[in-house]
């Protein structure tokens, strides 16, 4: 009786996964691709391509989070690295 009820749950509906944002999946892409710089631009170091990542990854962050600040001059300075980071994204594309 067990077995069947472990079986029951297995194939179970109400077992739903939540969908990933692009976001969530731009990310783990982006952590990957740290892990191993095999695959990085031949323009760039080791170290220069893990800094072009990072700059991609809290840019990421910063638009799946949504968070607002209070402050004009830092919401400012935020938006400008999440443009800078968009810009990179789109530049090193077909590397990721």
């Amino acid at each position: 009786m067990n077995i069947l009820k472990k079986i029951k749950s297995l194939f179970s509906k109400n077992k739903k996964e939540k969908p990933k944002t692009a976001c969530e999946l731009l990310l783990e892409i982006v952590e990957k691709r740290k892990k191993d710089t095999s695959n990085r631009p031949e323009n760039l170091t080791d170290s220069e391509w893990v800094g072009v990542l990072n700059r991609i990854s809290f840019g990421v962050e910063c638009t799946g989070k949504n968070n607002s600040l209070k402050s004009p001059t830092r919401k400012r300075q935020r938006d400008e690295k999440i443009k800078k980071a968009f810009d990179l994204l789109s530049v090193y594309i077909r590397e990721l």
